[in-house]
């Protein structure tokens, strides 16, 4: 028999590998990026098998073939990929029946629910956690998100922390679907408890609340397949967790909103006794209204620019993370914004062709821990001076040009969205009593003008216009007094967003499109981004433009920075006006 590496992208080869799959009752899962079939003379596929990343999936075998030991030349095959990888551990997700058959091959049972089992083929990951978790014995334990961390969550972890003697908090793991990466979700929450003295923070890992890539294509049912997960997830605590902490008890708070999370509790009350382990449900901590405080509230006033009222339901050391979120979610919202003309968008270049949505989209995930990094500085230190915003300003550069492959893509972001991140936390902290425009005029003013030959400093030489950093200086004069007012008083929608973009584009000398064109094709530009602001044909208007800009290699990159530091302005304007007598 011979195995081949088949390609799933070819729809004749997709279709005959979900035809094999449907015969024995399997579907191809999505996640798989590696995939192969076993061919016996005939060309017959009689198994498949594929990986995503270190975890076999969509294993499985024709009728003919039990016996032979093809089963296991398929999954050593598939071992052998993982292993040249790089990686130590092969992990698989298989129905019950086909236990014994992995583990003959020397894979381990990690965990196993009525309907699916996880195993193995190195237990030292596991063998590993255990021993960290073994040095920090506690009676007590509560597993938690805190995507962010909320006052909810601060309500239940010191209630328990009133019942032991010790208690372990552990973060759950990475996870795609995350707000708030694991680094920032574990220092907010180690700000937030810092004052309970027998509360100790516990690293996460992919065994506790498992971030496991579990697969759909043997259980049919969402809450089959969500059911599933969560009884391997608690066997994986009652088998080696809660052992290694030496705890009996694990604290959680009810559950009334979502459903997933309800049937997980329940599953734990059904479960954990068994094992000697007493679940403790406390009440959620509600508003006057009866309404939870959930951190799913607390993400959704974030995402929709209603800072003052997630900052409501959290602990005030939350507040720089939420505002490096929001600086984030600012630059995304400019590059996902189309059709802008000269510049980058999901669907076109623009007027780049060093640039597309890809790289923009890999420079803003570069920029994250700068924003926090600046946020939390500018939040907890009494003074933040030139030299440490411009150190945390070049170290960003770097990483941006790392994630790029050096093109500038956000040098002028990270100035100006730089600049109003640390006024914004300055004024919030009440570090400050200025305006947000004097505050960010007060931190630009105490930089010098750079050194260097930039494109801003060229087109200040030749034609004496005003580039960033006398913007700056100026506290955003513009922007304030025409950008923001003009986008407050719309529906924010896409169409609101870009007239909006080309009335800045119509008002800005901006360095960028200056350098690129000329002056007199700059001016052209504004004339013709001014016609549009009432424009009722807006985006096809937009589009004609965009050709046009491209033909003269026009770009519009301050105005670009101005739109996306608009947009972060705005989402947190009511909560900076409201700190200011």
């Amino acid at each position: 028999m011979e195995i081949r590496k088949l390609d799933l992208n070819h729809p004749r080869i997709a279709e005959r590998v979900k035809n094999f799959l449907s015969d024995y009752g399997l579907r191809l899962d999505g996640g798989i990026r590696y995939f192969v079939g076993l061919f016996d003379p005939d060309d017959n596929l009689v198994g498949c098998g594929g990986l995503d990343g270190n975890i076999i999936k969509c294993l499985a075998m024709s009728d003919e073939t039990r016996g032979t030991g093809a089963s296991a030349t398929l999954i050593s095959h598939l071992v052998s990929v993982v292993l040249d990888s790089g990686s130590n551990c092969v992990r698989v997700f298989t129905k019950p029946e086909y236990k014994n058959l992995f583990k003959s091959l020397g894979f381990s049972v990690c965990g196993e629910g009525r309907a699916a089992v996880l195993l193995e083929s190195d237990s030292m990951p596991l063998e590993k956690y255990c021993s960290y978790l073994a040095l920090h014995k506690a009676d007590g334990v509560i597993v938690a998100n805190t995507d962010p961390v909320t006052l909810g969550h601060l309500y239940l972890i010191g209630t328990a922390a009133s019942k032991c003697r010790k208690l372990a908090v552990i973060t759950v793991g990475s996870h795609p679907k995350n707000t708030f990466g694991y680094k920032e979700r574990t220092a907010m929450l180690k700000k937030a408890t810092a004052h309970i003295p027998n509360v100790e923070l516990l690293d996460g890992s992919e065994y506790v609340i498992s971030q496991l890539s579990f697969p759909s294509y043997f259980i049919k049912k969402a809450d089959e397949i969500s059911q599933s997960q969560a009884e391997i997830d608690l066997d994986i605590f009652c088998r080696h967790i809660a052992p290694a902490l030496g705890c009996a008890r694990r604290f959680v708070g009810t559950e009334p909103t979502d459903a997933l999370t309800s049937q997980y509790n329940s599953l734990m009350k059904e479960k954990l006794p068994s094992c000697g382990i007493e679940v403790v449900e406390m009440e959620r901590l509600t508003e006057d209204s009866d309404i939870p405080v959930s951190a799913s509230r607390v993400r959704k006033a974030l995402a929709e620019g209603r800072l003052r009222h997630a900052l409501s339901l959290v602990p005030v050391s939350d507040t720089p993370y939420f505002l490096a979120f929001l600086a984030v979610q600012a630059l995304r919202a400019e590059l996902e914004l189309s059709p802008k003309p000269g510049l980058v968008d999901p669907f076109d270049r623009g007027s780049h062709s060093d640039m597309d949505y890809d790289l923009m989209s890999r420079s803003i995930d570069s920029l994250r821990d700068f924003f926090v990094r600046l946020a939390v500085t500018a939040f907890e230190s009494e003074n933040i001076d030139s030299d440490t915003l411009r150190r945390l300003g070049v170290e960003a550069e770097e990483k941006m040009m790392e994630a790029t492959g050096g093109v500038n893509t956000h040098r002028g972001a990270i100035f100006s969205m730089g600049l109003a991140v640390a006024a914004a936390a300055r004024i919030i902290s009440g570090k400050s009593m200025r305006t947000l425009s004097a505050e960010i005029a007060s931190l630009a003013l105490s930089f010098p003008l750079p050194p260097g030959n930039t494109h801003g400093q060229t087109v200040r030489r030749r034609f004496g216009i005003s580039g960033a950093m006398e913007n700056a200086r100026a506290g955003y004069a513009l922007l304030f007094e025409k950008w923001l007012p003009f986008y407050r008083n719309t529906s924010r929608t896409d169409n609101d967003r870009l007239r909006l973009l080309m009335k800045i584009i119509s008002e800005l000398d901006d360095s960028n499109a200056i350098y690129r064109a000329g002056v007199q094709k700059a001016d052209e530009a504004a004339r013709k981004a001014a016609s549009l602001v009432t424009c009722d044909d807006l985006k096809l208007s937009l589009t004609k433009l965009n050709e046009e800009f491209r033909r003269n290699n026009i770009s519009h990159g301050g105005a670009a920075d101005m739109l996306a530091l608009t947009f972060f302005i705005d989402s947190i304007y009511d909560t900076i006006d409201s700190q200011i007598p």
